[in-house]
């Protein structure tokens, strides 16, 4: 009976601690994911801002986020 519930306890604490090594590999990989496309858009954005031939309507949506990516003030 004692024997049982000790291998209870241990099996119960290698599973707590696989899914907690786990869970945080699972994380690592999104973040790394998240930065990698933070990157990419950054990227776009730039492209974007050295291809733009500074022609925006002044109340339009590209207008404003163009203008903050460039340090404006909106």
């Amino acid at each position: 009976m004692i024997g049982a519930l000790i291998f209870a306890a241990v099996t119960a604490s290698v599973g707590f601690l696989a899914g907690c090594l786990w869970g945080g590999i699972g994380l690592v990989e999104k973040l790394a994911a998240a930065d990698n496309e933070r990157e990419e858009f950054k990227r776009r954005l730039n492209r974007i801002l050295e291809t733009d031939v500074g022609i925006a309507t002044p109340g339009t949506l590209p207008a404003v986020i163009y203008s903050l990516a460039r340090g404006e003030v909106a």
